[in-house]
């Protein structure tokens, strides 16, 4: 009987993020505060009686140099794969800096190596794919530095509850905000005063608002409802509010429930736990 594993791949939301200047070959290095968070892509492998590896989405859509089978293909090179098929469904939006791409070939890595008993995935192959899957391969909240590549598991000082925007309206590309920032520049920041206050910011976010002023509608919003800590996560366009108060929570996150449904914005509402990792494998 051909064996079958079901993984749900999460989101991720960056709390903060540093832009800390470029390495010798040009890449940006990176200091930011990751949390994964409980908005998943569905991804089913199945194994093959042949040598074929195929990839499929659900929604029948396709993605130029998709990243979830280019991991498939390093992976297949590194231990020699029998024949997958692999089917994602997507929910998680495309283009608001919550890590989708590489939530599904972080998801990818981590079901191959347990369909096919791999052993652990090297950093250096996750990397070779894209910037922030080994710390989505991981999970939980961690502190990723460099390209990348230094993932540290972190505790943050409280529980956070938040509210997570996303127009679907706006879709921006990593690779246009990073270069923006080099034109621009932004904000800078320390992660370490991040861990004991809790004040967020992010490098990128004046580059991607440059880009598209429509998405400081979001922060807005977050702010107007009465959010005091408010970013964007990634390169862009998502914004998140949050608070270590539950009861204000309940209801901050209920004027912006009221507005963002009157403005056809996605709202998340959540919690990041302190130290604890989120569920992302069914079954």
């Amino acid at each position: 009987m051909l064996r079958e594993i079901e993984i749900l791949s999460s989101a991720k939301v960056n709390l903060c993020l540093n832009v800390e200047g470029k390495d010798d070959i040009g890449f940006h290095n990176l200091d930011s505060i990751v949390a994964n968070v409980p908005i998943y892509d569905r991804i089913i492998l199945t194994e093959r009686n042949d040598s074929e590896k195929r990839l499929s989405y659900v929604s029948g859509e396709s993605f130029m140099d998709d990243v979830s089978m280019r991991m498939v293909r390093l992976i297949d090179e590194a231990y020699g794969l029998p024949g997958v098929d692999i089917v994602i469904e997507k929910h998680i939006p495309v283009g608001a800096g919550l890590g989708g791409s590489s939530a599904d070939a972080a998801g990818i890595a981590r079901g191959l190596k347990a369909l096919f008993n791999l052993g652990e995935i090297p950093n250096s192959l996750l990397i070779s794919v894209g910037s922030d899957i080994p710390c989505m391969y991981y999970g939980g909240n961690t502190r990723m530095q460099g390209r990348g590549e230094k993932i540290t598991p972190i505790t943050l000082p409280s529980d956070l509850y938040v509210s997570l925007l996303v127009d679907r309206n706006i879709l921006l590309h990593t690779g246009r905000v990073f270069k923006r920032y080099d034109e621009v520049g932004g904000e800078t920041g320390n992660v370490d005063s991040f861990l004991k206050f809790l004040i967020p910011f992010n490098s990128l976010e004046k580059a991607a608002i440059d880009i598209c002023p429509q998405a400081s509608d979001l922060k807005e919003l977050l702010e107007r409802s009465g959010y005091g800590r408010v970013v964007m996560t990634g390169s862009g366009s998502a914004f998140l509010g949050f608070t270590p108060d539950n009861t204000a929570f309940q209801g901050i996150s209920a004027l912006v429930e009221n507005e963002a449904r009157n403005k056809g914005f996605l709202h998340y509402r959540f919690k990041i736990s302190s130290g604890v990792k989120i569920s992302k494998k069914k079954g």
